[in-house]
């Protein structure tokens, strides 16, 4: 069975906080997937990459991004250099050893700076299940983004079937695969991630370039998948519909704007991944 809805209303929106709570806390740090639960949202929206002892690592890029995060000794990594800290080339204790956490994101005002290193996807499900459970909160979703490119593998990543395979063994070991969801603009991964297990749902990404149909994009994938995530500007109520009548749930991202999350419940989506999910708590969780 693919992922299910929260318990709650029926039609209840999902709300996925994208990167945990990126607009309040350091993105994809444990204190984001905390605040993020600590809020109400429903699901825990984040990016995985492989470490070179082949652990899982919640990243969104391969590399220590120079915006975000600093050398072991405090220095801010160059933007010029920061690909050549690649995470598939680290132990994870190295990798561990940096901070992506205390320097203050440009782009959002209201984040509050938290000493940060990046966490196994390991750490991030037993932390969740520990506070969700510790809050008398329903068990969290989550929304898993497997970074590839064809271009990266070898060199940032490995292969589609042991990229998947990976980040399936943390998720059966901690007994969660059927609340999670795979998401990927790169079809190979999906369907990769189709052969390893039936139990967890697939998202095919889409962006706005190329701008291609809904029906476009799932002859390129070749099969159906169980949800569609769109750029949300690309999302109108005729997309909803097609999606739903193909049997696909709707999740657009990255939406920050109380009157778009409200535009967008209007026209039918079944979730929205924020930057903020305090925001989108307010519209659609609070009796």
């Amino acid at each position: 069975m693919p992922a299910s809805l929260p318990d709650g209303k029926p039609g209840t929106i999902e709300i996925h906080g994208h990167r945990g709570a990126r607009g309040l806390r350091p993105e994809n740090t444990r204190a984001a997937f905390t605040t993020a639960l600590s809020l109400g949202a429903t699901a825990l929206e984040m990016d995985v990459v492989i470490a070179g002892d082949g652990e899982v690592i919640v990243s969104h890029e391969p590399w220590f991004h120079a915006a975000t995060c600093s050398f072991p000794d405090g220095r801010p990594i160059p933007r010029w250099q920061q690909r050549r800290y690649r995470i598939f080339e680290m132990t994870t204790a190295e990798v561990q050893r940096f901070d992506c956490g205390l320097r203050p994101h440009p782009k959002f005002p209201e984040q509050v700076p938290v000493p940060s290193y990046k966490p196994q996807l390991l750490e991030v499900v037993q932390q969740a299940e520990a506070v969700a459970a510790a809050q008398d909160r329903p068990k969290p979703l989550y929304s898993i983004e497997v970074k590839s490119r064809v271009r990266w593998e070898g060199r940032y990543h490995p292969g589609p079937r042991a990229f998947v395979q990976a980040v399936h063994r943390v998720l059966h070991a901690e007994g969660v695969v059927e609340r999670s969801s795979i998401l990927s603009f790169d079809y190979r991964i999906l369907r990769a991630a189709r052969e390893e297990s039936s139990a967890w749902a697939l998202n095919m990404l889409a962006g706005r370039f190329p701008r291609r149909s809904l029906e476009r994009r799932l002859v390129a994938l070749g099969f159906t998948p169980d949800i569609v995530g769109p750029d949300h500007r690309l999302v109108t109520p005729e997309v909803v519909q097609r999606a739903h009548a193909e049997g696909m749930r709707v999740v657009p991202w990255t939406v920050n704007a109380p009157n778009r999350m409200q535009a967008l419940a209007a026209m039918g989506v079944d979730g929205i991944t924020t930057d903020y999910p305090d925001r989108a708590v307010a519209l659609f969780h609070r009796a």
